[in-house]
This record gives C-alpha cells, structure tokens and sequence, in this order.
C-alpha cells in the first residue's frame, strides 16, 4: 500500500459513533452557551474575568473571600488575580480590604456599583439565554446517562458486577406501596420530559392515565425494587397473555444507576417470565438504547426474527418510540 493510500485509508473509532454524536452535542452547546454568555456580558460593560470575580463574591455572602482564594477558584495565579481585583477595584466594582486577622491577607467584597452591575448582567443572561441553557442541560443529561449506562462499545465496557441477592430485591408493590411508587413515576417522567417534552397538571405532577390498574387484576404488574432495603426504582409490567410480557415502565433512581442494578433486575425477571417480551422506549435516549443492547447481547435470549436492522435484534420505530420484540427461552 502506497503512503497516500495509507493516508487516505478511513481508520474506524473504536468508541461507537453514537458516543460522539452525544458528546459532540453536549461540547457544542457548552461552547455555544460560552459563547453567547460572554456577549452578553462584555455588552453589558464587564470583562467575563470581572464578571467571574464578582460573581464569586456575591456568593460568598458576608463571608469575603480573600485574593488568595479568587486566585484558586477563577484558576488564575496570584499576581494575575492581584491585578484583576485591582482593575475592578479602579472600576468602582468593589473593595480591596487588609483582613484585621492577618494583615498581609487582602480581602473582596462589592461596592454598591458592583452589586448593581452584576445582577443586571445576570439578569440578563437569565432571559435572554434560557433556550440555551436548557440545551445545555440536556445535552449534559443525556451525556451524563451514556456514561452511567455504559454504552461506550466494547472499547471500555466491563460487564458490572450483579448485585448480590440479599442486596437487591424485586418485588409485587402491595397497594401500600402506590405512593412511593407514584413518587418514583413522577421523577421518571421528569427524566423522560428530555426526550418526550410533557406538561405538568394543576397539581404540578405528571399525568398518568390507567396508574391504578396495575393494582387491579393479574394482567398488570406493579414491581418495586430495593437495593439494601432503600427504594432504588420500579417496574411496570402488563401481561397480555400468556408467555407474553409487555414493560411499560422500568426506572431506576441515578444513584443506582451504571452498578448492574438494572441488568439484575431484568435477569431475575427474565426467569419469572420466559417468553415473548416487548419493550418500547424513545430512540433519542441514547443511555437506554446502551442499556438494552448490553442487556440483550449479554444473556441467553433469542429474537423471534431475523434483525430488521443492523442494530440489534428485531426493531422498528413507531414515531418517536423505538419496539424491540424478543423472547426468552424456557430454562433447562
């Protein structure tokens, strides 16, 4: 091979593009809210520094922090915090004190035009950049859920540990347990509002048509799980025949995320219930497509079909939400 061939030959990644895809977001829109905040606030007649500093000491309170500490939390040396507290000093922002406690120590706290400059740029940095911060935020969820779901391919993935039996336990939620069980569904769908914008009721609280008939019969299956006698998640599950298991709902709190809890729990589940199982979730969630790829591949279930795509197993999208359909078979 000639050396332009070996120049031009594409190199795969060894992390799935699926990865990059999400951190390439969450960096684009960490630069992109850097980006515009800066405007704002060189717009509003302060230098971004300034507006660093000031912003640190009006979180201090009555507690003034000294140069020493600017100089540590802006990541600046000494002698350049020196001359920044000094420009803002010159700038009416605020004022440099020695500390009666130790002579040589110089204290900062805001001058009553500092404290007036710095809430009307916040202020504005506030309204005016609320569509970007929520970009932001959700960029770093859904970055944030990648990693505790461990999807980053083979290149780093090491299979987690289950958690031991007397640890983690799986359980019919009783009808005493609908409010706890109602207040992990609240937190889940908050989650999920990234993915499948939602509003909340009059109450505050997200709408859930048909909650109470996973209490009623056999069909529908409230499960609660515990992970050292702590409330770690739940499960809805919905039998619409039998051998046939539908999960419409499997949440687990962040705590308990990325330790193996959620490949435990379907495990256990997978013996109570071998046969058809159908499972839908949003495509765009990239952290739970992680998770059901890593599930399924790493135990013994066979798909009722030829994969659709190249993905995994039997999928096909319906909207916004992702199907896979699989079974699993009865044990030896």
């Amino acid at each position: 091979m000639s050396s332009e061939a070996a120049v031009s030959a594409a190199v795969p990644a060894t992390i799935p593009a699926a990865v990059y895809q999400v951190l390439g977001a969450f960096r684009c829109a960490m630069l992109k809210y850097d980006h515009l905040s800066a405007a704002r606030i060189k717009a509003s007649g302060l230098t971004v520094q300034q507006y660093a500093l000031l912003v640190l000491i009006a979180g201090r309170g009555a507690e003034a922090p000294s140069i020493g500490e600017a100089a540590q939390e802006l990541m600046l040396s000494h002698n350049s915090a020196v001359e920044l507290s000094q420009r803002a000093q010159k700038a009416g922002l605020l004022v440099r004190r020695n500390d009666p406690q130790l002579a040589r120590r110089t204290l900062l706290s805001l001058s009553a035009e500092g404290a007036a400059r710095l809430d009307a740029a916040t202020r504005q940095l506030v309204g005016e950049l609320g569509q970007e911060r929520l970009e932001l935020q959700s960029s770093l969820i859904r970055w944030r859920t990648l990693l505790d779901s461990g999807g980053f391919g083979s290149a780093f993935q090491r299979p987690p540990a289950l958690p031991t039996a007397p640890q983690l336990r799986v359980g019919l939620a009783g009808r005493d347990a609908r409010p706890l069980l109602w207040n992990l569904l609240q937190l889940h769908l908050h989650g999920q509002s990234l993915y499948h914008p939602m509003d909340v009721g009059a109450d505050g609280q997200y709408p859930y048509p048909g909650f109470e008939r996973y209490w009623r019969g056999k069909a529908y299956q409230p499960y609660l799980i515990e992970v050292g006698a702590r409330p770690a998640g739940f499960l809805l599950l919905h039998h619409p025949a039998p051998g046939t298991t539908d999960l419409h709902e499997l949440s687990l709190l962040p705590r308990f995320q990325g330790q193996g809890v959620g490949r435990g729990v379907m495990t256990q589940l997978f013996g109570l219930f071998p046969g058809c199982w159908s499972v839908e979730y949003n495509h765009r969630n990239p952290g739970i497509h992680a998770f059901w790829k890593r599930m399924l591949h790493g135990l013994d279930v066979e798909s009722e079909r030829e994969p659709a795509s190249g993905v995994f197993l039997s999928a096909k999208q319906f909207g916004k939400d992702r199907r896979i359909e699989f079974s699993v078979p009865l044990p030896l």
